[in-house]
C-alpha cells in the first residue's frame, strides 16, 4: 500500500503580527524556564570566578527613558547608556552587598521590563548596576 504525506491547513481569522504574537508566547511559556535555568547556570559560573572585576565593566544607575520606553544606564550626571533592549545581560547590586547576573526582559502581558534573576517584585528604577561596555 503506498504510504500518503499528511497535509494541514489551518484557518487563521487574525493578523500575521496576532498570530505571530500568540505563537511566540507560546513558546516562551514552553521553555521560559529552560532559558532562565541556562542563564541562571551560565551567571554561576562567571560568578564563581573567584569574584574578579572586569576591566570593561562600568557601574551605574538604572533609569527609564519615556521617549525610547526603555532602560538605560546613567553613569554620571550627562553619561548615559543606549536604551537597554530584551536579552542584554548587566550584573545588578542586591541586598547592597551583593552582585547578581541578570538578563533585561520585557512583559507584553504586563507591560512592563523586569530582569531575570532577581527577587519577584525587585524594583527596577534606581537600582546599582555593573554592566559591559
Amino acid at each position: 500500500m503506498k504510504e500518503r504525506k499528511l497535509n494541514y491547513r489551518f484557518h487563521n481569522p487574525n493578523s500575521a503580527e496576532v498570530a505571530a504574537d500568540y505563537i511566540l508566547k507560546v513558546f516562551i511559556e514552553a521553555d521560559g524556564k529552560k532559558v532562565d535555568k541556562a542563564f541562571r547556570e551560565l551567571a554561576e559560573k562567571s560568578a564563581g570566578k573567584e569574584g574578579q572585576k572586569m576591566d570593561n565593566m562600568r557601574e551605574g544607575i538604572l533609569v527609564y527613558d519615556q521617549t525610547s520606553e526603555r532602560y538605560q544606564i546613567q553613569y554620571g550626571t550627562e553619561d548615559f547608556s543606549h536604551g537597554l533592549h530584551c536579552g542584554e545581560c548587566l550584573d545588578v547590586l542586591q541586598n547592597g552587598n551583593q552582585w547578581i547576573r541578570c538578563r533585561m526582559e520585557f512583559s507584553h502581558e504586563q507591560n512592563r521590563w523586569y530582569l531575570v534573576g532577581t527577587q519577584p517584585g525587585f524594583i527596577l528604577d534606581g537600582a546599582t548596576v555593573r554592566y559591559t561596555r
